[in-house]
């Protein structure tokens, strides 16, 4: 009977558990690499073969005995890496192709500035479209100047320049976007709006609702009287 790799099920403070469906993909993607991959045990001989045979005393045998129980844990502990690692590549692959088809195609690559506006930013005339790409941008520059220095703080980068934004404009009008690129940072931007609509909600469900102005003593007085006449 060939030896299983038990997989983990715990997961890791502040990481994000995977969904219900993730999880049976992951089972399924394990069990058809096991079967694809040689066992432990068929490794494990295979390494002897190469090794080649020689003539040994009892001591020796025990000795040939413990390398060879290293030899399969060493066998069952890399091919259960693998195992995950194939399978959660797999997976990545499978979400990532599902969030491509939810990103309009358009008709050529690379795709010019105009494209991606139109496609992915989206909104009711160009200019409102170019407008929030700004604001990505001013963002993701910033982001991205934290990430290459390392730097967990992010009030303490230096804020993102008309300069650079600019910049980034003239290179996207440029260069447009290959494929690959185009669907990455459709992707990005999609979570960065996404991000804030979210934030947008907290703050106005956190602000205290305005209660409407009492009206003036006086009319309350008058109205009072006239319902009572």
């Amino acid at each position: 009977m060939k030896p299983t790799t038990k997989a983990t099920t715990q997961t890791p403070p502040g990481a994000v558990a995977p969904s219900p469906l993730d999880v049976e993909r992951l089972t399924q993607a394990r069990e058809r690499f096991r079967k694809e991959m040689p066992s432990p045990s068929e490794l494990s001989a295979l390494a002897a073969r190469i090794a080649g045979s020689h003539s040994f005393d009892r001591a020796g045998a025990h000795t040939i005995a413990r390398q060879s129980l290293i030899l399969w844990e060493a066998c069952k502990n890399h091919l259960g890496s693998e195992i995950e690692s194939r399978a959660k590549q797999e997976i990545s692959v499978i979400k990532a192709q599902a969030s491509r088809a939810k990103i309009k195609r358009p008709c050529a690559f690379p795709a010019s500035l105009k494209d991606f506006l139109r496609f992915v930013v989206r909104g009711k005339d160009e200019s409102t479209q170019l407008s929030k790409y700004r604001d990505y941008l001013y963002d993701t520059i910033r982001l991205n100047k934290a990430i290459r220095s390392n730097n967990h703080d992010i009030d303490a980068v230096p804020s993102t320049t008309l300069d650079e934004v600019n910049a980034a404009l003239e290179r996207g009008k440029r260069e447009g976007f290959p494929e690959d690129a185009y669907y990455l940072m459709a992707g990005d931007y999609l979570r960065w709006r996404a991000g804030n609509i979210a934030e947008v909600r907290r703050k106005a469900a956190k602000s205290p609702k305005k209660r409407k102005a009492r009206p003036p003593l006086d009319k309350l007085k008058a109205a009072i009287q006239g319902a009572s006449s």
